[in-house]
């Protein structure tokens, strides 16, 4: 989610310069508002997910990530005047998203395994081991980043 939260705020930063480039009498508020209703639309709901998310899982979420929920919250939510006032703000905006997403993705390295009774018809992929334990699978693909696929303390 914050990976395309992310990648949607680079873009809106590059959409703002290629138009202030054309047309640089524009105030910064009122093109990065109708960039958002015309073309990064997406963007506000992205920004919802994540705020409800933080708010949901609120005791495992680490201070900054909250920090982080109500700062966009604040900037692409609501119909009121966005606290970001000028591009380089936006800019310091989406690089603390960028971190945000390195700290994620440098803590999804530890192993996690999973352990399922019946899959059918469905993929499951874990960075540890992938355990069914119940019937077996129909129709599923699985990976494991461990050892492989369990069934029964069996591989397979």
């Amino acid at each position: 989610m914050l990976s395309r939260i992310e990648a949607q705020l680079n873009e809106l930063i590059g959409a703002y310069d290629s138009i202030v480039k054309q047309a640089a009498n524009i105030p910064f508020e009122n093109l990065i508002k109708h960039l958002l209703e015309l073309k990064f639309y997406q963007l506000p709901k992205d920004v919802k997910l994540f705020a409800d998310y933080t708010k949901q899982a609120k005791a495992e979420c680490a201070p900054d990530m909250e920090r982080l929920a109500a700062a966009l919250s604040n900037n692409f939510l609501g119909l009121g005047t966005l606290d970001i006032l000028d591009v380089e703000g936006l800019m310091q905006l989406t690089a603390q998203v960028k971190t945000e997403v390195d700290k994620l993705k440098s803590m999804s390295l530890t192993e996690a395994d999973v352990t399922v009774g019946y899959l059918q018809n469905s993929s499951i992929e874990a960075s540890g081991h992938v355990r069914v334990t119940g019937k077996g699978g129909l129709l599923f693909h699985g990976s494991g980043g461990g050892e492989g696929l369990y069934h029964c303390g069996r591989r397979f």
